[in-house]
């Protein structure tokens, strides 16, 4: 059974302060970046292809349920575990070297995926919090110029991330 991440009293949150919009845009934004990623690595074997589309697949997928308002804890739980797992995936690949492709043994580290990698943990950070506080609100957005601004902030890094790339 998925409980409701509304607040106790189950009032609606307001557009400007509900932190749903803003994990569906961080894990969305990561998810687009993992869709480019894997355009980027044809060459390489199937499997690291594999693996960035499966991980922008289920990025996109958790960001189309929070944007519709239909990710209760169960999802948001394992949309949190699973981000959290890419991003320590990411940090030993970038560490202890990478097991597939032209990069096995170190691959270097990239705008891209970086920036999939800060929206990964900054999803993670605001799922935990909402998870321990289902009533949370977010009061720095609360306005449309601060909710504006921070859309334009999370589309330029997705942008800047698709385009950003790496050398092999």
């Amino acid at each position: 059974m998925t409980t409701s991440l509304s607040s106790p009293t189950n009032d609606a949150p307001s557009a400007a302060t509900d932190p749903r919009p803003i994990l569906a845009a961080l894990v969305g934004s990561a998810g687009l970046v993992h869709v480019a990623a894997a355009a980027q690595h044809t060459d390489e074997p199937w499997t690291l292809s594999a693996v960035y589309v499966l991980a922008a697949a289920a990025q996109l997928v958790v960001a189309w349920m929070l944007a519709r308002r239909r990710a209760g804890t169960t999802l948001l739980t394992a949309a949190a575990a699973g981000n959290a797992v890419l991003a320590l995936l990411w940090i030993v690949t970038r560490t202890s070297g990478v097991m597939l492709g032209s990069d096995a043994g170190g691959a270097e580290v990239g705008v891209g995926d970086t920036i999939a990698t800060a929206l990964e943990l900054a999803f993670v950070a605001l799922a935990v919090a909402l998870l321990r506080s289902p009533g949370l609100r977010l009061g720095w957005m609360d306005g449309p110029v601060a909710a504006r601004l921070t859309y334009a902030a999370l589309s330029a890094a997705m942008l800047i991330g698709a385009l950003g790339g790496h050398e092999h």
